[in-house]
């Protein structure tokens, strides 16, 4: 179980660094563009001809006033760290030993608590969809690969899964879909 905590821990703290990495790009793009708007309107100081004087005026204003926007959003955006969100990592590494023992009823909890602390707990939702497969209750098991999906886990293996409980319930054209999104995941 040490090993399973090891190994969330270190892919929380590598989708930090992700986050943090794609800000800092992004801030050096946004202030490229800040340096176009003030060569901008540095022109159109120096142009004699009014008409295009407020052309480049305009036009600086224009790419200065969305790039301070798009800097704002960027700055209110959080960087969720997962390590950070209580007993996540820690009850999810309890709900993997369980799994291991068979124990799909304790799973489930342990997945619960990783959850309510962190609701876009990838694992614990793809995990906790793999134990309500395991005890029958698809429906549940739908429930909660939908939701890992929507928090961004695009792997073949959770596609694979989901569209297999789709078949299991008669739902065959979403399985069918599902397999098809499994299929491209896995080739690119």
């Amino acid at each position: 179980m040490e090993i399973t905590e090891l190994q969330e821990k270190f892919i929380a703290a590598a989708n930090v660094k992700e986050a943090w990495d794609y800000r800092a790009n992004t801030y050096i793009m946004y202030l490229t563009l800040l340096a176009v708007s003030i060569f901008l309107l540095g022109m159109a100081a120096t142009i004699a001809r009014p008409s295009t004087r407020w052309i480049f005026l305009g036009t600086g204003l224009a790419i200065a006033s969305l790039t301070v926007l798009l800097v704002v959003g960027l700055w209110l955006q959080p960087v969720e760290d997962l390590r950070k969100q209580g007993d996540a990592i820690h009850n999810y590494t309890l709900g993997v030993g369980m799994a291991h023992q068979g124990q799909w009823e304790q799973v489930i909890g342990f997945y619960d608590k990783a959850i309510q602390a962190a609701s876009n707990y990838v694992n614990a939702l793809a995990y906790r969809a793999e134990a309500h497969y395991t005890l029958g209750d698809y429906e549940q098991a739908v429930t909660d690969y939908e939701a890992a999906r929507g928090a961004s886990d695009q792997s073949a293996v959770t596609a694979g899964m989901l569209a297999y409980v789709y078949y299991l319930q008669g739902r065959f054209n979403e399985g069918v879909i599902m397999n098809q999104m499994g299929a491209q995941s896995r080739t690119g």
